[in-house]
């Protein structure tokens, strides 16, 4: 009988560590299989030609062209509530170019950011939503990051644009580059630590611009604002996502899913993963990884515990995936790029 009794209360506290394990901001945290996803089509509009995106608080956000060519910005709840809509008068000497919408952002002051354009594109800024837009950028871009005022535009490089990291610290007003920059160099994605490091990932092809420390493909560290940069591994890291504690995660488009905890110093593997094209991080606790696939439809891949374990589930749209996020209701989103927005029907993690 007394073994018995001392084998419940292992078994009891055991039950209570996996509770507890199971998300580090929410012990009581419940995740549904992947099995069990069920996908829908969130349908704002129309099927027209449109970027999604979704802010820190769950409402989404989207640019959507009409089939007059008129770009509309609409903001609605997670319910489908239209909260605000408005037609998007933009200037520019080249006014026929001035549609395609291709990427959003809202910054962490809410301040939506969207790109339109096809080969040659423009940022525009909207501070309130029923504003006059505000062109801010003429170039084409793989990624924009936000800390505080400053804005980092990560450009990449081919025989229309010239690759490079630019930087603004006046809210979009004024750029400068720091990196090296022409059409021969792709940079990825740039952020800035709690510390104040900036990290990136680039590749630089046939380019022989190397200054600054750029010295070809690979992860970069600077510590003193792009001045210099020092290069912490000659992986093909296409996207990063950083945790409270400065863990870095990356994604390595031919090797998969890496962890740094120093700032590069040092990696280990989470996924091993060919064509990994995004990784996202959320809740602190939860890691999604994008395999993108030449032939069908995209893959997801979701661990609940900092990439211990994957579960892998198919995308159900043959669209190219643009953005994921994880809804304030703990429902999954992916932004496709022109061809609508989806997400799970119910929530996978409560």
């Amino acid at each position: 009988m007394r073994m018995l009794l001392i084998y419940l209360v292992i078994l009891a506290a055991m039950i209570i560590v996996a509770l507890v394990g199971c998300s580090d901001n929410d012990p009581l945290s419940v995740f549904t299989p992947v099995s069990e996803w069920q996908w829908e089509k969130v349908i704002l509009l129309s099927d027209n030609r449109g970027a999604n995106c979704l802010d820190n608080e769950g409402q989404i956000h989207s640019v959507i062209q009409d089939n007059f060519d008129n770009l509309i910005y609409c903001k609605w709840s997670e319910e489908g509530e239209m909260l605000d809509s408005t037609m998007l008068i933009l200037t520019s000497p080249y006014v026929d170019r001035l549609k395609y919408p291709q990427q959003l952002y809202v910054s962490q002051e809410n301040t939506i950011y969207f790109l339109v354009g096809g080969n040659f594109q423009y940022l525009f800024q909207l501070n309130t939503p029923g504003g006059i837009p505000l062109r801010i950028g003429f170039f084409q871009l793989n990624h924009l990051s936000f800390a505080g005022n400053k804005i980092y535009a990560s450009n990449p490089g081919h025989d229309e644009s010239i690759g490079g990291i630019q930087l603004s610290s006046d809210n979009g007003l004024t750029w400068k580059y720091i990196t090296p920059h022409d059409d021969d160099m792709s940079f990825y994605f740039c952020y800035e630590t709690s510390n104040g490091n900036l990290i990136t990932g680039c590749n630089t092809y046939d380019s022989t611009n190397f200054v600054n420390g750029i010295e070809g493909k690979g992860f970069y560290l600077s510590t003193n604002g792009g001045e210099r940069w020092l290069r912490k591994s000659s992986n093909f890291f296409v996207d990063a996502a950083i945790d409270d504690q400065d863990n870095i995660y990356v994604a390595d488009y031919e090797n998969g899913v890496f962890l740094t905890s120093n700032y590069g110093s040092t990696w280990t593997q989470l996924l091993e993963l060919k064509n990994c094209d995004q990784i996202r991080l959320f809740r602190e606790t939860i890691l999604v990884a994008l395999e993108y696939n030449y032939s069908g439809n995209d893959i997801l891949h979701i661990s609940y515990d900092r990439g211990k374990f994957w579960e892998r589930i198919e995308l159900p749209a043959n669209e190219y995936s643009k953005q994921i996020y994880l809804s304030s209701s703990g429902r999954i989103y992916f932004s496709t790029r022109g061809y609508g927005l989806w997400r799970t029907k119910d929530p996978i993690i409560n």
